[in-house]
């Protein structure tokens, strides 16, 4: 199961990448006090929900965005990851780098 704060369509705002329409994936698990976002659990998501979200709610959205803090802190990231990108969605993870490298379950 993912811990996760919100899933929700957007527009990236930020990058090289910015303006493109994306479907964000998010879990904030650190408390930064210039943070503006809510970074508490609000429910959990098995892959396949967050897999059948993006499909739903995403609609023609071809870019996921797992992002919140760091990602790759949860056991599930990878897996997802390659779930929807196995679903022709280009998967972009934003880590704030508290881990130091990406686990080897990524590859």
């Amino acid at each position: 199961m993912l811990q996760l704060a919100e899933i929700f369509y957007s527009l990236q705002g930020e990058g090289t990448c910015r303006d493109t329409r994306v479907f964000v994936v998010s879990r904030l698990h650190l408390s930064c006090a210039f943070c503006d976002t809510d970074y508490a659990l609000k429910f959990l998501a098995s892959v396949d929900e967050v897999v059948a979200a993006v499909r739903t709610a995403g609609g023609g959205c071809r870019t996921v965005i797992l992002t919140g803090g760091e990602p790759l802190a949860q056991r599930e990231t990878p897996r997802s990851s390659r779930r929807c990108a196995a679903d022709g969605r280009r998967v972009h993870i934003e880590s704030n780098g508290t881990l130091g490298r990406c686990p080897r379950t990524c590859g």
